[in-house]
């Protein structure tokens, strides 16, 4: 949320930038990133006039705010929301319930790291980044281009299903292997490591609220791993390493057709 606050008061995207928070509204303001902060009391004060709306809340947290209709009834009538959320099908289908409806886009920019609160924003973060949006919609998509950020359509369901895979998974995996990581001397030698260690020194309750929030699909992600895991035990017990490397070469293939070699040169 600071980050992005910070992305549109840096290119002058609005007239005027407020935010809302229990206390970190303090230091979002002390970096620039806000023209004013309030506190969760003054909401009505923080939303009156406001063209664009946007939740940064931990995901539960911003579907108890869009099932709050009170809360709601605070938003101009003109006014657009989006979400920053990690997950999309829970909140847009409340949107759908509720007095929002058209005027909610569900997005989630793939950008971030582990560390949180506005002391940690970073006016960059999504130079470059992939945003999805669950619709098309032209001033949103306007937006998220003119803070760096590379709009994609993709439907709630479909989003949910992606990532899970491409990211709530790999920070499960970061989360289980550091719970099991011996207490040794810390060494620098390896990146590969590092950057789990880095995904794994990740929040806590934003995490929690994220699987929640995407359960069926972790689960099913999740549980597709733990069946490889297992024949990949079951091989190494047998000591049949040409069938290892058979699953080695197909995860070669399925990366380099996600994520082409020639990209990153």
């Amino acid at each position: 949320g600071g980050s992005l606050a910070w992305a549109a008061r840096n290119r002058g995207l609005a007239r005027e930038i407020v935010g809302v928070a229990k206390t970190s509204h303090i230091a979002a303001k002390k970096v620039g990133a806000i023209d004013r902060g309030y506190a969760p009391a003054q909401v009505a004060d923080a939303l009156c006039g406001a063209d664009l709306v946007v939740l940064a809340l931990p995901v539960l947290l911003n579907e108890e705010f869009m099932r709050n209709s009170k809360k709601l009834r605070l938003i101009d009538p003109g006014a657009l929301v989006i979400d920053v959320g990690s997950t999309k099908s829970r909140i847009c289908h409340i949107a759908s319930r509720g007095s929002l409806k058209s005027r909610f886009i569900g997005c989630h920019p793939m950008a971030g790291s582990e560390k949180s609160g506005a002391a940690n924003s970073n006016p960059e973060l999504f130079a470059n980044a992939v945003c999805f949006m669950d619709r098309r919609h032209p001033l949103v998509e306007k937006f998220w281009k003119a803070v760096g950020a590379q709009p994609v359509v993709l439907d709630a369901k479909s989003h949910d299903a992606w990532t899970a895979h491409a990211s709530h998974l790999p920070h499960l995996m970061a989360f289980l292997i550091f719970a099991g990581f011996p207490n040794e001397k810390r060494f620098k030698a390896n990146p590969s490591i590092r950057d789990l260690a880095r995904i794994a020194k990740s929040n806590p309750r934003l995490w929690s609220d994220i699987f929640d929030s995407n359960r069926a699909e972790l689960l099913s992600a999740s549980r597709s791993l733990e069946k490889r895991l297992q024949a990949f035990n079951a091989a190494l017990e047998k000591n049949d390493f040409s069938l290892i490397q058979k699953m080695i070469r197909e995860s070669n293939h399925r990366a380099e057709r996600s994520f082409p070699s020639d990209e990153n040169q």
